[in-house]
């Protein structure tokens, strides 16, 4: 609602916002609004994370996504397709779009050569050193906004349940006991919802668990899996949903909000199972309400962008496949080249790792017996793209032995051998290419940015922190596609879903031109172009 010059208008405006439940929120739990006029423009961008372009539009035109359905169809939103570039994982791109900055990370896990230690993008110390180094390079997206349930914080000045900075920001933070109470009394039609959510995804869970187990899937892993999927689908996605709106009426200049559900749904039972596509619903659900209340704001005037950070491919665990982890088949294949002890467990597990519970990070010392500091190979697993990184001058001096006996004795699909500054050799049982001049039949040639994706692929292969040796469970469209870590749906590879996101946009955000595809720094220069006109400021 906007107001004129009318004093009946002011009027009525002024007594809608003294009795809107959101500004008695604000004021209740003492946090501070905006300092900036009102009706000035602002952005909430609401990630979802791991929907590729193609499922997306599958879930609209099913209806299981009405309400982005309906902006699409009568609210002028456009939908454009999304390159997330090299590689594909939360971590990349959420640095794109937060710090214009390219080739962040390697993967997900790595091994940081300079530091000499193992870095897991889901450990808090090791997300903030990513992101301090992004600091450095590009200016911070959300600075004076809000992050919710995001890897990077973006800047935020007041983040929320963001792996670089776990805790939380002024709305949790030394709140007034009577404001949290009266907050419960005001939203007890939000909590009656969430606990018929909890209620109906607790009896799925076990559902899910039940048909898991009588599938020959582990009883413990299955069991581990309900909390986790309860704690995303619903728990983490209505506090977002409630913070978000809190944070519109405040009138914060820039929100940003990942909702998390479809990502670990597909990650369990894979990117097209039924359970996947039912949190669908719930996030379409989420976006609405945040949609509305974001409308109804009398501080900023609210363009709201949603986008995701990549897709996902459904994959088949090598572990399932082959009968051992890759880790075991890289350290015994090291083992035999080298005759060296204490590198392999020789595909042995331990208890943890027999019921699930093994933490990936620990899952990388376990593979090579040792501490990064002692070991003499390191293998990174967390996708289907594996990082092999020879420690040892004698396995460096027999790299192209290494190669032929993960290919043709480990049944490796493909093997990436940096080889120079810009040049990168894929191995293969049958053929050798030479990237990017000779690209192979793996990445999608019909694809508007086939080549920018080879370009980013080769970039990503010989970053700092990629492996001597980079394996690869991709083997094209109709074939098996192996992940290394165990789960139905992967991504972080070269395969057509993963690396087709999306992004809906306002028709007066979007561009006049008719351009195949979006990058998310394009997204990144939209937002801070809105943000930055009304200040008299540039962009960068």
């Amino acid at each position: 609602m906007r107001v004129g010059h009318n004093p009946i208008f002011r009027a009525l405006h002024r007594l809608w916002k003294a009795i809107r439940l959101t500004e008695w929120m604000v004021r209740l739990l003492g946090l501070s609004p905006s300092q900036k006029p009102d009706d000035r423009h602002g952005v909430i961008l609401i990630q979802l994370d791991a929907l590729s372009y193609d499922r997306l539009v599958e879930a609209v035109r099913s209806g299981r996504m009405p309400f982005l359905r309906k902006l699409l169809a009568k609210q002028d939103y456009r939908l454009h397709r999304v390159y997330p570039g090299m590689p594909c994982n939360t971590p990349a791109a959420q640095a794109r779009l937060f710090y214009g900055v390219g080739a962040a990370v390697s993967a997900f896990t790595f091994y940081d050569r300079q530091e000499g230690t193992l870095r897991w993008m889901f450990h808090p110390d090791d997300a903030h050193h990513v992101e301090a180094r992004l600091s450095e390079q590009g200016r911070a997206l959300l600075d004076e906004g809000s992050a919710y349930s995001n890897i990077f914080t973006g800047g935020a000045r007041e983040p929320h349940f963001c792996i670089a900075a776990l805790g939380f920001g002024e709305m949790l933070r030394r709140p007034p006991a009577l404001g949290y109470l009266l907050l419960v009394l005001m939203q007890v039609p939000a909590l009656v919802r969430a606990a018929a959510y909890l209620g109906l995804e607790m009896v799925l869970a076990l559902v899910d668990c039940l048909r898991g187990i009588i599938a020959g899937h582990d009883l413990l892993r299955e069991l581990k899996w309900i909390p986790s999927r309860v704690g995303m689908c619903v728990v983490l996605r209505e506090l977002t949903v409630i913070g978000v709106q809190i944070d519109a009426a405040r009138g914060l200049p820039i929100i940003h909000a990942n909702l998390m559900g479809y990502h670990e749904q597909s990650h369990r039972r894979g990117a097209d199972s039924r359970f996947a596509r039912w949190t669908l619903g719930g996030m379409d659900g989420a976006i609405r309400r945040i949609w509305k209340r974001a409308r109804s704001s009398s501080r900023r005037d609210y363009h709201i962008c949603i986008y995701s950070d990549h897709g996902q491919e459904n994959v088949i665990p090598y572990e399932t496949a082959m009968g051992r982890s890759l880790q075991a088949a890289v350290s015994e294949a090291c083992e035999d080249l080298c005759a060296t002890r204490g590198l392999s467990r020789r595909g042995k597990s331990t208890f943890l790792e027999r019921i699930g519970l093994r933490n990936p990070l620990n899952a990388i010392r376990l593979a090579v017996g040792r501490t990064p500091e002692e070991a003499r190979v390191v293998t990174a697993t967390l996708s289907p793209m594996a990082h092999v990184y020879l420690l040892d001058t004698t396995l460096r001096k027999r790299k192209a032995d290494l190669v032929r006996t993960l290919l043709d004795r480990h049944l490796v699909p493909i093997v990436f051998e940096p080889d120079a500054p810009n040049r990168v050799i894929a191995h293969t049982a049958e053929h050798q290419w030479v990237l990017p001049d000779d690209p192979g039949p793996w990445f999608d040639r019909t694809a508007p940015y086939y080549e920018e994706m080879v370009s980013d692929f080769v970039q990503a292969c010989v970053h700092p922190d990629a492996g001597d040796l980079i394996l690869c469970g991709y083997q094209g469209p109709g074939k098996p596609y192996y992940s290394f870590t165990i789960e139905s749906g992967s991504h972080g590879g070269i395969g057509p879903q993963e690396t087709h996101a999306f992004v809906m946009l306002p028709a007066d955000l979007s561009p006049d031109d008719n351009q195949a595809y979006f990058r998310h720094e394009q997204l990144r220069r939209i937002v801070l172009a809105l943000l930055d006109h009304q200040d008299g400021d540039s962009a960068s």
